[in-house]
């Protein structure tokens, strides 16, 4: 219980830092196979357009400007500094229970998505494709991925 009441300390932490040095969305990338998965990048944003459906992300229409992106003069590097050490702390704990507790993507075939979290609502939005087996083709020693199976769900919350 100690554990729990202390990572979500650290989390509401961690999202305060983000929103105190102006990002207002987060962006993470994953994918996975076979048995593992990871998160394969995580991009922060500031003035993102976001538009909303009955309290839930609908679409990100622009993302605005990216933080990698911007001179030093704009967002120098101890802010860099800064925020990766935030996000490295919701990726390990926030960011990693939250796909954990969906479809299963890091298995067998596997899956990918994006993982949208809205600072200023902390609001969020998983957009998850899992895949199904590939064929092979004997003929042509090739896997059939342009008629591989794909299922896409889109998860809503907030944390």
């Amino acid at each position: 219980m100690i554990n729990r009441k202390k990572n979500e300390f650290e989390d509401s932490f961690a999202l305060m830092g983000l929103r105190d040095l102006g990002i207002e969305l987060l962006v993470a990338e994953y994918s996975g196979g076979g048995d593992s998965g990871a998160i394969d990048e995580i991009n922060c944003y500031m003035n993102p357009e976001i538009i909303y459906e009955d309290e839930d992300i609908d679409y990100i229409n622009d993302v605005g400007i990216n933080v990698e992106a911007m001179a030093e003069e704009g967002f120098s590097i101890d802010k860099r500094s800064k925020m990766s050490e935030l996000i490295d702390n919701l990726e390990n704990s926030l960011i990693i229970n939250l796909l954990n507790g969906i479809e299963d993507w890091w298995n067998n075939e596997g899956g990918s998505g994006k993982f949208y979290l809205d600072l200023k609502t902390r609001s969020y939005k998983i957009e998850n494709t899992c895949y199904g087996e590939v064929e092979y083709d004997e003929e042509t020693d090739e896997y059939d991925y342009d008629n591989q199976e794909e299922w896409n769900y889109n998860h809503y919350g907030k944390v």
